[in-house]
C-alpha cells in the first residue's frame, strides 16, 4: 500500500476505536439496550474487517489460495496427463518380463477420447485407447492403465499420451511425451 492509504487506514481505525468506546459506554449506561448492542457489534465487525484488510492487503472476497492435492502448477488446466511417478520428458524403464502395465492420471479430463502410442522414430508400433479405471472420465482426477504389448522388442522408444481417439494419435500434438526403455526376457 502507499503511504497515503496507510495513513487513511490508521485514521479510520482510530476514529472507529473512539466510536466503539463511546458505544460501549452507552451499552453500559443503558444496561444493554439492544440499539447500542447492535451498533457495538457492527462497529466491532467493521474494525476487524479493516484490521484484517490492512494487515494482509487483501480486498477480494477470499484471501486464501485454494489447497490442491499436489504441488501442480497446472491446476485448472484440462487434460493434464502423466504417468505415475514421472514428469513429462522423463525416461521410463519397463521390464516386460516382470510387468507390462503403467498407471497414470488425467487431471480435469475434458472429453472421453484419450489414447497412447509407442513410437520407434516416426513409426507407430503400438497404439490404443486409454480407458479410465472406473469406466468414465467424470472425476477431477481419473486413473488409467496402459498395457504395453509384451511382444515388443527391447529398445528405446517414445511414449506419447494424447486427448484424441487412437485413430488420430499420429496427427496431434501429444499432451505428454516420455522416453520408454523396454527390457526383459520376453522382449526380443
Amino acid at each position: 500500500m502507499d503511504p497515503k492509504k496507510d495513513l487513511l487506514v490508521v485514521l479510520a481505525y482510530a476514529g472507529l476505536s473512539i466510536l466503539f468506546t463511546a458505544i460501549c459506554l452507552a451499552v453500559w449506561a443503558t444496561g444493554g439496550h439492544h440499539f447500542f448492542v447492535r451498533h457495538k457489534l457492527r462497529i466491532g465487525a467493521l474494525m476487524l474487517t479493516l484490521a484484517g484488510t490492512a494487515t494482509t492487503g487483501c480486498v477480494t472476497r477470499t484471501c486464501y489460495e485454494p489447497v490442491y492435492d499436489d504441488d501442480d502448477s497446472t491446476q485448472g488446466d484440462t487434460n493434464v496427463m502423466a504417468i505415475d511417478g514421472y514428469n513429462d520428458g522423463d525416461t521410463i524403464e519397463v521390464d516386460l518380463s516382470a510387468d507390462n502395465t503403467l498407471t497414470g492420471t488425467i487431471t480435469n479430463p475434458d472429453g472421453q477420447a484419450f489414447s497412447f502410442a509407442i513410437l520407434d522414430g516416426e513409426e507407430v508400433i503400438q497404439v490404443a485407447a486409454i480407458e479410465s479405471i472406473d469406466g468414465a472420465f467424470d472425476q477431477q482426477v481419473e486413473t488409467f492403465e496402459i498395457a504395453i504389448d509384451p511382444g515388443l522388442a527391447a529398445g528405446t522408444f517414445t511414449l506419447v499420451l494424447t486427448d484424441t481417439d487412437e485413430a488420430d494419435v499420429a496427427v496431434v500434438d501429444p499432451l505428454a511425451t516420455y522416453e520408454l526403455v523396454l527390457t526383459g526376457a520376453d522382449a526380443t
